[in-house]
């Protein structure tokens, strides 16, 4: 005799079986609306914190990464440099760029406007060199032994502009003499814009300082000579990390080959203490809430189950397989773990405006507050479905043959 409820096929009695899942949905609905609820909070913590943490350490990264001096590591004092010594600091991974500098009383003289009786401005002379991050966009060509990059505070001060010609009043005192001074012209060739360096400063080729501070020392009569300097030995060094992420590694490897330094910003070991910290937080909260979130499927399963034998039992006698049986409470749990995912979205959408406040509080000029990539998300809610349908399937195999016929029997 041919069952009327269950036509020939399994596709038919699990067509069936999510017909019965759905209804028993609808009609348990306050136990549905419990049991998504829970879920939503076990999935919504992790999925909270990972976009907190995203939006807060990589907008507040992204912004020090617009300051290109938060990448530069400063060197305190003076020291003895060799050119050995900056090849093998130059071939660091942690290095991204790296120029020598002279002593400080070298690199701090008086510069006036050529051709002109304007103020005589006190620049402080820094070296540059190819590949020089502060440059890019800027200049990509390297100085010349007399050209010269000026910050546009320094160039408003001598009001000069590129292809202008500035004049280094160079003095020097011998022991048995008056003062000896020495003009040395230089070209400016570039302009620095306000965000990129603030300071009134110059940036010239490592030659040229070479050659002042050899005839300063009076190893030289003469200023404008192009020193060799490859047997140079320096005081101090520009340096930067490749990233601001890698500020403190090239700091602490610098401190370890025996030079004292400091980070420009203390704002780089801040956001990479917030970053491990959060790190730490959200592995805690993901662990915990997975845990939770497969032991609380399971029980909810394993209770529908339990709570619903006879209905199995009945569903077991109008001829559905136990496959067909086990389809309906993995049907039940992967919609209820899909409406709980869709929960957690809203609740992150909901929440960009706290979000936002909370991030712009870190940042020094206010930036679009980044969002985390979908495809994590995407992957996590997959695996949280299939977890949820498949704590249906591990529930209903605890229905064996003779639980249903107990059950069937009303004992």
């Amino acid at each position: 005799m041919v069952n009327p409820f269950v036509t020939k096929g399994n596709r038919a009695g699990r067509r069936l079986a999510i017909r019965f899942a759905i209804a028993d949905l609808i009609h348990d609905r306050l136990l549905t609306v419990v049991g998504i609820v829970l879920l939503a909070a076990l999935i919504a913590p992790p999925v909270v914190l990972h976009t907190l943490r995203v939006g807060l350490v990589e907008t507040w990264a992204q912004d020090l990464a617009k300051d290109i001096r938060n990448r530069e590591v400063v060197i305190i004092g003076e020291n003895r440099i060799t050119e050995n010594d900056l090849r093998e600091i130059g071939g660091w991974s942690e290095t991204g760029f790296v120029v020598p500098e002279p002593s400080f009383f070298v690199s701090t003289q008086r510069v006036r406007k050529s051709d002109s009786r304007g103020v005589a401005v006190d620049l402080n002379l820094r070296t540059t060199a190819q590949s020089d991050p502060v440059m890019a966009g800027v200049t990509d060509a390297a100085l010349g032994p007399f050209q010269i990059i000026l910050s546009d505070r320094a160039a408003e001060r001598l009001d000069v502009v590129a292809g202008d010609n500035l004049t280094v009043l160079l003095a020097r005192t011998p022991s048995d003499a008056t003062p000896v001074r020495e003009p040395v012209a230089l070209t400016v060739v570039a302009i620095l814009p306000q965000q990129r360096w603030a300071g009134t400063d110059g940036f010239v080729s490592p030659q040229t300082l070479l050659g002042f501070r050899e005839w300063l020392t009076f190893a030289s009569d003469d200023p404008t000579a192009v020193p060799v300097i490859d047997e140079a030995v320096w005081q101090s060094l520009r340096i930067y990390a490749p990233t601001v992420s890698g500020a403190t590694a090239l700091r602490d490897k610098l401190e370890q080959f025996g030079l004292e330094t400091r980070l420009m910003t203390d704002q780089v070991d801040r956001i990479l203490k917030l970053e491990t910290g959060l790190r730490q937080v959200f592995s805690i909260v993901l662990f915990l809430s997975a845990t939770a979130f497969v032991i609380t499927a399971f029980l909810l399963q394993w209770l529908s189950v339990v709570r619903k034998k006879r209905d199995f039992a009945l569903m077991s006698v109008i001829g559905m397989t136990p496959a067909d049986l086990a389809v309906f409470p993995s049907f039940q749990g992967g919609v209820m773990t899909a409406i709980a995912c869709l929960i957690s979205v809203v609740l992150v959408f909901a929440l960009q405006g706290p979000v936002e406040t909370v991030v712009q509080g870190y940042l020094v000029t206010p930036s679009d507050v980044q969002s985390p990539a979908a495809l994590p998300f995407v992957m996590g809610f997959l695996a949280a479905i299939a977890l949820g349908a498949f704590a249906g399937i591990a529930a209903v195999t605890t229905l064996r043959p003779e639980v249903l016929s107990i059950a069937l029997r009303g004992d």
